[in-house]
Order: C-alpha cells, then structure tokens, then sequence
C-alpha cells in the first residue's frame, strides 16, 4: 500500500499575518471643525445679505417702472372712459328723446361733487 502525501507548509514556513488594526487618525481637531463651521456660516450670511441687497434692487426697479407706467394706463382708461361716455349720452338721447322736458347728461344729483357714471349701454 502506498503512503499518503501529508499537505505541508512551504519550506521556511508561511509569511506573516498582518492582524493589528490599521485604523486611520480620527479627522481634523476640533478646532479646525469649529473655525471650519464658523467660515461657512459667515460665508451663508453674507451670501443672504448679497441675495437680499440685489431682491430689494429688482423690487425697486420694478415699483419704478409701474409708477412710469401709470400716467400711461391712467389716460388708456379716462380715454376709455370719454368714449363710453359719448356712447351713452347718445343713447340715452335716442331713449329719452320724446321726454319733455329731459336733458341728455344732466347730472341726477345735485351736488357740485364729481360722480362717475357706473352703467354703461355698450
């Protein structure tokens, strides 16, 4: 009967196990993570304030140019207004012309106070 091989280690034995835990240093100190932290919070600040300096420059000049734009539109809607007016009067010279005794566009109140007419027959 033949002998078996034993299964040996290689002549000069086997390398070395590196079992030590090789765990790297634990970070910056906790100075460095504070004056890291106090950097980024100025640096948000002034971010906001550089934010809010140029929100309140666009709010201006979008409040500069609505009240440019109001004489524009005022006089669009009393243009408007003498229009509908001139419509009105017409017709109301048609409707009540075989009254005695009606004027087309007296005022029913007698107040010397400006009332703008409300109804308009379009």
């Amino acid at each position: 009967m033949s002998t078996p091989t034993q299964d040996l280690p290689p002549p000069g034995g086997f390398g070395h196990i590196a079992y030590r835990r090789h765990v790297p240093k634990r970070g910056p100190p906790g100075g460095i993570l504070l004056a890291g932290g106090f950097c980024v919070i100025i640096g948000g600040m002034l971010l906001h304030a550089k934010g809010v300096r140029i929100s309140r420059e666009l709010d201006r000049e979008k409040r500069q140019t609505r009240l440019m734009l109001l004489p524009l539109l005022k006089a669009e809607e009393d243009l408007e207004y003498l229009e509908k007016s001139r419509k009105s009067r017409m017709l109301e010279g048609e409707i009540m012309g075989a009254v005695k005794g009606w004027k087309v566009g007296e005022k029913p109140y007698h107040s010397a106070r400006f009332v703008k007419d409300s109804v308009f027959l379009t």
